[in-house]
């Protein structure tokens, strides 16, 4: 019985190895991906459009809901100090709520998606170079939409909040509520989008292919999915450690 254990242990051990070093090489050759924009620019334009323009109503739909319950569970705390209350809905959706919401719903519509389109390749050494540009092709421009997608859900979801706060919300007071807000916060929205974005794209991907290397291609979706809402979580819980906020 103890053979058997080590051995299996041995085994896997190596098979993790095996994964993570050709991870690394597709990440390490997916620079590749800008000569094949630089001729093929047509391939970003599409990938930007199906994971974006098609994703404007449920997400300004979601922004409405978002700004108006949040807003709404907020004034049970702060009663009427509505500057306070917006101030708050502005720290959760540019910090928390708008990257981490823009980043599902591209896991939802085209990580699944990436999953099954890279499931049926054989990942070899002569392809390595091809497959690593398509993925880098897929993360910049999921990284692309998914800034503008998570400006866009922060957006509506502040427009929402103030009409139902304070339908009479004057412009200056707009800009004062803006200038209150720290520039490591507006900073923290594309860096934490681009993060997310990535992370989806490549566990995506790799799962895809991986299954396809196990013989088990019904799989890239079920694992594409576990390993992104894994990452991402997991990268979340990092981020408020090494970058908190500062309210």
């Amino acid at each position: 019985m103890a053979p058997c254990r080590s051995q299996l242990i041995r085994s896997s051990a190596l098979r993790l190895f095996s994964l993570l070093l050709t991870t690394t090489r597709l990440i390490s050759a997916s620079h590749h991906a800008l000569t094949l924009i630089l001729r093929q620019p047509q391939r970003l334009l599409l990938h930007i459009g199906h994971s974006a323009l098609f994703a404007w109503p449920i997400l300004t739909l979601i922004g409405i809901a978002l700004g108006i319950s949040v807003v709404h569970q907020l004034h049970y705390q702060f009663g009427n100090a509505i500057d306070t209350t917006l101030k708050w809905l502005a720290y959760l959706m540019l910090f928390e709520l708008a990257p981490l919401f823009s980043s599902l719903l591209l896991l939802a519509r085209n990580g699944v998606a990436c999953a099954n389109q890279f499931a049926p390749y054989q990942l070899n050494s002569d392809n390595e170079i091809k497959l690593a540009s398509l993925i880098g092709v897929r993360q910049l421009a999921y990284a692309l939409s998914g800034c503008g997608l998570a400006i866009y859900l922060a957006v509506a979801s502040l427009i929402a909040g103030i009409v139902y706060a304070k339908p009479r919300y004057l412009l200056t007071e707009w800009q004062q509520l803006l200038g209150q807000l720290p520039l490591s916060l507006w900073l923290s929205l594309p860096c934490k989008t681009v993060v997310f974005c990535s992370v989806i794209t490549w566990c995506c991907c790799l799962a895809g292919l991986f299954s396809s290397r196990r013989r088990h291609a019904s799989l890239a979706t079920s694992r594409a999915v576990f390993s992104s809402l894994t990452v991402i979580f997991l990268f979340d819980g990092l981020w408020a450690v090494f970058w908190p906020l500062n309210a």
